[in-house]
Formats: structure tokens, C-alpha cells, sequence
């Protein structure tokens, strides 16, 4: 029996922000043909994220989707938790947003994480069955009931 149980572990190393740039995807590709990394998050509102998503289905690199809220541009579009230019607020501004009372921004953010799990969609043909948070704002006080639904 304990054999079996040896057979069936798996140990997942992730490399987060695949999508953020052409320089950081050739880290993360060149990690994962070394078996250094067996899946990564993509940062589907990065710049070099179409190209990324693409390579990744080619090599056959396991994608989740790196849940970004603090950096870029928003795929929703313009909100509370954007600037002026559609641009996300950086981790310490989104921060001290949220914190004064999060539920002024909860239909903003709600509505970005749903555009990013699209476009992720539309980038993978599949829902991520994992996600997790770019720059750690999913442990934000107050975000996991956000965006636990």
C-alpha cells in the first residue's frame, strides 16, 4: 500500500507571472524544459500574455491563471480600482483603498477577476483549476469574501 501512496504524490512547482513580459516567459519556458517548474500562472492582462498562453499549450506547460488586481490594465475597464488611464493601482495604493471600506470597491473587483477568468477562457480555451493572486492581494483584509463567490 505504501508504495501506491509514494506513486500517486506529486509535488507541483508553479512559476507565477508568466504573461508579464517576453524576458520573464523565457525564464519561466526555459525553467520548465530544465523541470525546474511544472505549471505556471498566467497574468492574462500582461503584455506578452497571448504569446505566452500559445507557447505554453505547445510545450505542454500547465497553466493557472495569476489573479492580477495591483498591476496593468484593467480588461474590465475604467472603475474605482483603476486610474484615469484604465491602469490598476499599485499593490500599496490598492491597499489603502480597500482598506477604508472594501465593499466600495467589491462590484469593481468582482467584475475585473470575472473579465480575467474570460480571458483566460479565451486564451486556453479552458476555466483555470487554479488561480492565485499576483502581488498577494487575494489575502487583502476583507478579499476572500470577494472573491471567494
Amino acid at each position: 500500500m505504501a508504495a501506491n501512496i509514494i506513486k500517486m504524490a506529486r509535488l507541483i512547482i508553479n512559476a507565477d507571472d508568466l504573461g508579464y513580459s517576453s524576458e520573464r516567459d523565457a525564464g519561466i519556458f526555459n525553467a520548465f524544459e530544465c523541470n525546474a517548474i511544472t505549471a505556471a500562472s498566467l497574468m492574462v492582462n500582461g503584455p506578452s500574455s497571448e504569446s505566452a498562453s500559445k507557447k505554453a499549450g505547445e510545450v505542454g506547460l500547465y497553466l493557472g491563471l495569476h489573479l492580477n488586481l495591483t498591476e496593468g490594465f484593467s480588461l474590465s475597464g475604467p472603475s474605482k480600482i483603476t486610474d484615469s488611464k484604465n491602469q490598476l493601482y499599485y499593490k500599496t495604493s490598492f491597499g489603502n483603498l480597500i482598506n477604508s471600506d472594501v465593499r466600495d470597491y467589491s462590484h469593481a473587483i468582482s467584475k475585473e477577476v470575472k473579465a480575467q477568468f474570460e480571458r483566460f477562457k479565451d486564451l486556453t480555451g479552458r476555466y483555470p483549476l487554479h488561480v492565485d493572486g499576483h502581488q498577494h492581494v487575494h489575502i487583502f483584509p476583507q478579499m476572500p469574501d470577494i472573491l471567494a463567490p
